[in-house]
């Protein structure tokens, strides 16, 4: 793990998994909605 930058890393990191959001939205065809988030 690295002392430095760690903000550039959790920056990439938030990054990848907004692509990887919308990637899967894609190849799904559908659209985001808030709402259809399961509340336990």
């Amino acid at each position: 793990e690295v002392k430095t930058h760690q903000h550039k890393r959790a920056l990439a990191l938030t990054a990848r998994k907004l692509v990887r959001l919308i990637f899967g939205l894609l190849a799904k065809h559908q659209l985001y909605s808030s709402n259809r988030v399961d509340q336990a």
